[in-house]
């Protein structure tokens, strides 16, 4: 063979490798971009799901939590909530969530 059809199938080779590495690394880029969808979405769903559990857990135990945590708040606050929503009867077929 002579060394120009040699040089032409050698470059033919490179530019097949270049190509190929090119696509490999769009196609890792789609899969961890993809993949950092599916980890974030799967964080939030977590969060969402405790803090939906934490709040049911409030609202079944609303005066428990306020006669225990109550002093955390300013006196004004809690004249508040102690005067006009705890002192409030509750809304005829109101349940408390969770309860």
């Amino acid at each position: 063979m002579n060394t120009q059809l040699l040089e032409q199938i050698y470059y033919v080779g490179e530019l097949v490798s270049v190509v190929a590495v090119v696509v490999s690394l769009i196609y890792v880029g789609i899969q961890v971009r993809q993949n950092t969808r599916a980890v974030r979405s799967s964080t939030l769903q977590n969060i969402a799901e405790a803090q939906l559990n934490v709040h049911g857990l409030l609202a079944g135990h609303n005066a428990l939590y306020w006669a225990d945590r109550s002093f955390m708040y300013s006196e004004d606050f809690r004249q508040f909530v102690d005067e006009e929503l705890l002192a409030r009867p509750m809304h005829e077929g109101w349940k408390v969530p969770g309860a």
